[in-house]
C-alpha cells in the first residue's frame, strides 16, 4: 500500500491535473452530484473559462481560466478512502463508547440507510422523553402535595376528636355537678325536715 499503490494514485492525480487543464479549454458548466444515504443527492454547480468580451465584441481573457489555473494541492499519506473512512468510523466508535461524543454525532459519520430519518425520529423521541420527565416531576410534586394534605386530614380529624371528646368530658361533668347538686338538696331537706320534727317532739314532751 505505502510502496506501491499510494504512490502510483499520487501520481495519477498529478496527470490527470495536467491532462485537464490541457483539455477543459471551453466555456463549461460542472455539476457535481453527491448521493446520500436517504436516496437523494446534492448537487453543486460550478463554470470555468467564462469568456470575458470588449466593447468590440472581442474575446479578451477569460474569468476563471482552468487552464492558467495554480492549485494548492496537499498530499496525506494513507489516502486511500475505503481505509481511511473505516479507520474514520473505528475511531468515531471508540469516542462513543469512552463517552466523549453521543449517538447522534457517531450516527452523522456512518453510511447508515436513511440516517437522516432515524436522527430526526431520535430527535423526536429526545422531545417526549423529555416531556416525560417532567409530567414525572410534576407527579411527584402532585403526590407530595396529597401526602401533606392526607396528613394535615388526619390532623383536624385528630384535633376534632379531641373536640369532641373535651365537649362530651365537659358535658359529663356538668351533669355530675347537677346530680350531686340536686342529691345535696334532697339531703339537705331530709336533715332540715328531721331537724324540725325533733323540735316540734320536744315542744309537745
Amino acid at each position: 500500500m505505502n510502496s506501491v499503490l499510494e504512490p502510483a494514485l499520487e501520481h495519477t492525480g498529478e496527470i490527470f491535473k495536467q491532462h485537464a487543464q490541457a483539455h477543459y479549454q471551453i466555456d463549461k458548466v460542472f455539476r457535481i452530484v453527491q448521493p446520500n444515504t436517504s436516496g437523494d443527492y446534492d448537487e453543486s454547480e460550478t463554470r470555468i473559462n467564462i469568456p470575458i468580451y470588449n466593447d468590440y465584441g472581442e474575446q479578451v481573457q477569460l474569468w476563471n481560466d482552468y487552464a492558467s489555473s495554480r492549485f494548492d494541492i496537499r498530499i496525506i499519506a494513507g489516502a486511500v478512502m475505503p481505509l481511511n473512512r473505516w479507520a474514520l468510523l473505528e475511531e468515531y466508535f471508540r469516542w462513543f463508547q469512552a463517552g466523549l461524543i453521543d449517538d447522534v454525532a457517531m450516527l452523522a459519520e456512518t453510511d447508515v440507510r436513511g440516517k437522516e430519518q432515524i436522527l430526526e425520529r431520535k430527535s423526536l423521541y429526545v422531545q417526549l422523553q423529555q416531556q416525560m420527565e417532567g409530567m414525572k416531576e410534576q407527579m411527584q410534586d402532585k403526590e407530595g402535595e396529597n401526602e401533606t394534605l392526607k396528613r394535615q386530614l388526619i390532623q383536624a380529624g385528630i384535633r376534632h376528636g379531641i373536640d369532641t371528646g373535651s365537649k362530651t368530658v365537659n358535658k359529663e361533668v356538668l351533669e355530675t355537678q347537677a346530680q350531686q347538686k340536686y342529691y345535696r338538696k334532697i339531703l339537705e331537706d331530709d336533715l332540715r325536715r328531721k331537724t324540725e320534727k325533733e323540735l316540734e317532739q320536744k315542744k309537745i314532751s
